[in-house]
């Protein structure tokens, strides 16, 4: 035996594999003497090539990289030297020793399911290499690694067939397998639930009728049987594809991440359900982080171990009494890993953080019928039942707010009316025109779906190019309506007067356009915002500034929000310009390393690292406000535990809308309690712990020495002076000189300006 393994490892030795690499020239490119210069070459890529035999990586992507792009100065011909380079892979392949494998059996009685053996790689990066894939019927298996190292990849290529060609696939492949991801298609958005199952050409078959009786079965109501898809919750939409596998009868059940957007008695009729008679012939393969979900359901774990599966018999406890390395898993405590939130920076007229910048007074939201949606944006008539009613919150920068409350109840509903993705039906929503506001949606790739083929970095800079949130004025409250329109067309009695001869001139003029400028009116103290006349008074000398109100009346509102938005991004760039070194720092701030942020495409990220890409491009323009639907969902507990401590840690207000108990009850003293009345209409319930309000009240926002120094576009630093603290007899003396300067029209300097606004002299 020891002379058969010598012989063995002689042969992956870099000079036999050099006599193969000669001779495969030979046959495959009919180059029989290489040129004397040229050897040295041939012995160095035998050499790379006995290290990949020894590692047994059989790659083309890597040989191509180690043997065909050496072999091109000596071939000049790009198909002989793939042609060589295959041939070279595949003997040297041949050559290298079969591992003796201790075949694993699966516990259990049901029938072996699939026996398979397999590599799987993901573009230009080897997930596992020479692994086997061994389950019977009727178990329940969990998928478990760490982010990125391919959990939905090999999910996704058992669904899609992606494993044929390897011993016993044909066998996998003939399985009914269903893949349940974790968002479904925006195509189908404006499709009723149950047309949406009669798509699927195995169910069609069934029958509207059978396909609403199982609907039924599985909660569903009639109103959410006949909703379009883009009106039901994450966890309406995730029960909705789950009630799909089920319809299909599938063999083979596929969750990545089942639990993400499920409330707690969802989840319970989740474990329920796959430990139950329905799924009793069924294996199922789970990917999920929800530690307490994984130890009700699972018989079996399978781990990622050096690029190899390995399985475990019992649930998640009795797995990490095996493995103790994977308690790391799911423990959001003692993580090595740290994100940094960037500080938000002074906001005009705010000198304290519990200011609110952001509030609702007495909203109401109702869905647009199918019937409504199609008039478009013109459309304002709401004949459905309402979602929100009457509802009244607020956030400052010191808050820290937990929304909770079952799927469906409307919490994603009153974020997006906060954040401007949606209009109220009634009530107002204001917030401070300088505020910035950083914005995870529930589903957080709705965010980068049309970018997938950008990087990380490339993303963010063409989000931010020009100093404006691209996705900020591109919110459904940005978008002018027919009615602003013709608003927009009225037309102005503009009187001048000119300052030589004090003679007086009344015009007629309509607005084209605001220009981008803005100032404060020091009598009104509100914004004034500049515009420009259509011709014939389309002169640069004819601008005119107009205060808010009067433009809102003539359709202008929208406008001055894209205003706002521009100079609050504005204000963000003066700290930080926009260069791929500094996106790329920022990124690592958030947990994602140059390697993805700068050379990888979104689409080749796994769901954790894209969320990380969502969540550093939200930060990038330093919020005052973060607003978080579903942070805790693709998350690893080592990025949920570095989170955590970011939010912690961040100088700006925080709200979260989360079903991750332990994640929010640590961070947030605040409650939103958002759930259904008997009449099926949310009217939420606001809540606070009065000790940490009365400790909050306590801290102040000193906006100068929050920052020593800003740097502009293009590098120019600017030290900002601390701000003399006054005595008592100074306030007193600087008050009176104000005062009289008020009363007189005199005009102020920025600190007499700052003075007067702290103390309030101008009322």
């Amino acid at each position: 035996m020891a002379t058969t393994m010598n012989a063995i490892a002689d042969a992956i030795q870099p000079s036999a594999l050099e006599a193969l690499l000669t001779q495969t020239l030979a046959d495959e490119a009919g180059l029989n003497d290489v040129a004397e210069g040229f050897k040295p070459i041939l012995a160095y890529v035998a050499s790379l090539a006995s290290n990949q035999c020894v590692a047994e990586t059989f790659h083309m992507f890597e040989w191509e990289k180690t043997c065909k792009a050496y072999l091109a100065p000596i071939l000049a011909d790009e198909e002989k030297c793939a042609a060589v380079t295959k041939k070279f892979m595949d003997e040297s392949e041949k050559r290298v020793p079969k591992r003796e494998v201790e075949l694993d059996i699966p516990e259990g009685e049901g029938e072996i399911l699939c026996n398979v053996e397999f590599k799987l790689a993901y573009g230009g990066k080897i997930l596992l290499n020479t692994t086997h894939f061994h389950v019977r019927r009727g178990r329940i298996y969990g998928l478990l690694g760490h982010n990125g190292c391919g959990k939905s990849t090999l999910m996704r290529a058992i669904s899609s067939g992606a494993l044929a060609g390897f011993p016993g696939a044909e066998e996998l492949m003939k399985l009914r397998a269903c893949f349940v991801d974790h968002d479904i298609d925006g195509s189908d958005a404006n499709t009723p639930t149950i047309d949406f199952c009669l798509q699927e050409p195995v169910l069609a078959p069934l029958g509207r009728e059978k396909i609403r009786e199982k609907l039924l079965e599985m909660e569903f109501t009639e109103e959410l049987i006949n909703k379009p898809i883009c009106n039901l919750s994450g966890g309406w939409k995730m029960k909705l594809a789950l009630a799909r596998a089920v319809l299909l009868n599938a063999d083979l059940l596929l969750l990545d991440e089942p639990t993400n957007h499920l409330d707690v008695q969802k989840q319970q009729w989740l474990c329920d359900f796959l430990t139950g008679p329905q799924c009793e012939h069924v294996t199922t393969l789970v990917v999920s982080h929800d530690s307490k979900f994984l130890n009700k359901v699972l018989s079996d774990v399978i781990h990622y171990e050096n690029m190899r599966l390995k399985r475990y018999t019992g649930n998640l406890d009795q797995f990490v009494e095996q493995c103790p390395m994977a308690k790391a898993y799911f423990s959001i405590h003692d993580t090595e890993m740290k994100f940094t939130f960037p500080v938000p920076g002074p906001l005009e007229g705010v000198k304290s953080r519990t200011k609110a910048i952001l509030q609702a007074k007495n909203i109401t939201f109702t869905y647009p019928t199918p019937e409504e949606k199609a008039l478009g944006p013109s459309c304002k008539t709401r004949s459905g039942k309402p979602t929100l009613e009457d509802v009244s919150v607020q956030v400052s920068q010191a808050s820290r707010i937990a929304c909770i409350g079952p799927n469906g109840a409307g919490k994603s509903t009153l974020i997006k009316c906060l954040t401007g993705e949606v209009q109220p039906t009634t009530g107002t929503v204001w917030q401070h025109p300088n505020a910035r506001i950083g914005y995870i949606a529930q589903h957080a790739f709705h965010h980068i779906e049309q970018h997938m083929d950008k990087t990380p970095n490339e993303y963010i800079r063409w989000r931010y190019a020009g100093g404006e949130d691209r996705e900020a004025i591109a919110k459904d409250t940005m978008k002018i309506s027919d009615a602003e329109l013709e608003l927009q067309k009225t037309v102005i009695d503009f009187v001048y007067t000119d300052p030589d001869t004090a003679k007086t001139t009344k015009t007629k003029r309509v607005i084209k356009r605001l220009t981008g400028e803005r100032k404060t009116n020091k009598s009104t103290k509100e914004n004034d915002y500049e515009v420009q006349f259509k011709a014939p008074h389309d002169s640069d000398d004819c601008k005119h500034f107009y205060g808010y109100k009067k433009l809102v009346k003539w359709g202008w509102d929208k406008a001055c929000k894209k205003v706002d938005v521009k100079v609050a991004q504005a204000a963000s760039g003066m700290f930080r310009p926009l260069t791929s070194s500094n996106v790329e720092s920022h990124l690592k701030n958030v947990g994602l390393d140059a390697e993805f942020a700068t050379h990888h495409r979104i689409s080749a990220l796994s769901g954790g690292q894209k969320v990380k890409v969502v969540l550093g491009a939200a930060m990038w323009m330093q919020p005052h406000l973060v607003i978080l639907d579903e942070p805790t969902n693709y998350l690893d507990r080592e990025s949920l535990g570095a989170l955590a401590d970011a939010i912690r840690e961040f100088e700006g207000g925080v709200v979260i809308i989360s079903h991750n108990n332990d994640f929010t009850t640590a961070l947030c003293p605040e409650t939103w309690v958002v759930e259904k009345d008997e009449d099926e209409i949310s009217r939420p319930n606001c809540r606070g712990d009065p000790e940490w309000m009365k400790n909050a009240l306590a801290t102040k926002c000193d906006d100068q020495q929050a920052i020593t120094e800003v740097t502009d576009a293009y590098g120019n630093v600017t030290e900002i002076k601390a701000k003399k603290t006054l005595t008592k007899k100074e306030i007193k003396k600087m008050t009176k000189e104000i005062k009289a300067k008020i009363k007189s029209g005199a005009e102020l300097d920025e600190d007499e300006e700052a003075f007067a606004e702290e103390h309030e002299l101008w009322k």
